[in-house]
């Protein structure tokens, strides 16, 4: 670290607290937050001076600094000035930076250390690259943006920074432009309690979250609103979230979110949602849909990737409904033996109205069906037949003939495979009655 400064000291223990570089580096390098250990390693310095009536102490010292614990986080230019005053001192650190500026005050009075965050603020491009080194996996492929604010104060305790903080992230932005999903308009509140000597992290009051926007290859949603408390580092205990989506919206309750690594399941209820984007998220069983569905689901995330518990969906009966299916040849039509096909499709329609014409249009994707009731029960686990889905559809074929629809479907395998959140590839969805 190179070091530029100007003194002015009293006495020659004075002396001693400046010129004792080595530890002034050992001290930053051992920095978790940057602002308050910075203050940390002049105020431990200057303990044992002062608390031997050394008060006299003014002047400033200043350089370079790279987070050796922190790669990628930008470079920082740092300058500390030091106050005599009544039984001891008062420095005032600031750091500045690409995309960073904070200000620390940290007062020593007699034995006694207090520190404050006068001013802190960072742009988050600024430190993508030392998240994702710090992160890894966990935040690949993604690119941050906005500002983050910082205010607090507490004490220096044994050499460990214990005190309250307030973070705020405004004008936020998380996206993944190879996966096609992007977060617009983040906002973050709260306030931890932090302590450096035992890598605490918690919640002194809620937290809130908030995303403007959410769009994906498949979906968009708006106005995501998350309430809860850091247990801690490691620990969201999630107290309600609610989202709009697909013309209506899902909340959550109570539920335990693990940070590190991110996995979490909770019963969500379903009010409203749109037909149509059930559809888009599974593709490979329906080509549209229109109508309203509610229901219950076991909705969250595990090892990188979305996953699902038990879930049961309704359709709505106060609007008009109707499904596309995707092509699914003898879906509908194969109790029908050989000569009937053949008749059914070389005998005139104006001379026999055969219902089975509409039926196969509509088993492969041709013909809508008006669905008087839409019945879904889902599961991850597939019970003792192997079933992970049983769908009950009752409607009428959109055609001339208005032929009966009574179906009564059961899902083999997994359904993971068949639900498209924005990611690539295609499965084949194979169903049984």
């Amino acid at each position: 670290m190179t070091v530029e400064y100007v003194v002015q000291l009293a006495d020659e223990k004075g002396a001693e607290l400046f010129w004792n570089w080595r530890k002034i580096r050992a001290t930053m390098r051992a920095m978790r937050f940057l602002g308050l250990l910075l203050l940390a390693a002049v105020v431990r310095a200057a303990e044992p001076a002062a608390s031997e009536g050394v008060s006299a102490v003014q002047g400033a010292i200043g350089g370079q600094l790279q987070l050796l614990q922190l790669p990628g986080a930008p470079a920082l230019k740092w300058r500390t000035e030091v106050q005599p005053r009544r039984r001891g001192l008062v420095a005032l650190t600031t750091a500045d930076g690409v995309g960073t500026h904070v200000q620390i005050e940290t007062v020593l009075d007699g034995g006694n250390v207090t520190w404050k965050i006068v001013d802190a603020k960072l742009e988050l491009p600024a430190w993508e690259s030392a998240l994702a080194a710090q992160l890894g996996k966990a935040v690949e492929g993604l690119h941050f943006a906005g500002n983050v604010t910082v205010t607090g104060s507490g004490t220096l305790q044994g050499g460990a920074v214990v005190g309250e903080v307030v973070i705020a992230v405004k004008a936020g932005r998380l996206s993944n432009p190879d996966a096609g999903w992007a977060l617009d308009g983040i906002t973050l509140g709260g306030n931890f309690a932090v302590s450096s000597g035992r890598d605490e992290v918690r919640s002194t009051a809620p937290l809130t979250l908030t995303v403007a926007t959410i769009t994906t290859k498949r979906f968009g949603a708006r106005n995501l609103a998350i309430h809860g408390t850091l247990s801690n580092v490691r620990t969201l205990a999630l107290s309600s979230a609610r989202v709009e989506i697909a013309g209506g919206d899902m909340a959550a309750g109570a539920t335990s979110v693990s940070l590190s690594p991110l996995k979490f399941l909770a019963e969500v209820t379903i009010n409203r949602i749109g037909l149509q984007d059930v559809a888009a998220l599974v593709p490979s069983a329906l080509r549209y849909g229109h109508g309203r569905i509610d229901g219950t689901a076991q909705l969250g995330w595990a090892e990188g990737d979305f996953d699902y518990g038990k879930g049961h969906l309704t359709l709505r009966d106060d609007e008009p409904a109707e499904v596309t299916l995707h092509p699914f040849p003898g879906l509908f039509t194969s109790w029908m033996d050989r000569r009937l096909r053949w008749a059914m499709h070389h005998v005139p329609r104006w001379l026999v109205r055969w219902p089975g014409q509409e039926l196969e249009n509509a088993e492969l994707g041709k013909t809508a069906i008006e669905a008087k009731s839409l019945d879904v029960t889902f599961s991850h686990d597939l019970d003792e037949q192997g079933r992970s889905a049983i769908v009950r559809l009752e409607g009428v074929t959109k055609g001339p003939s208005r032929t009966q629809v009574d179906l009564s479907t059961n899902v083999y395998g997994p359904l993971k495979p068949f639900i498209r959140l924005g990611t690539e590839g295609e499965a084949t969805f194979s169903i049984g009655k």
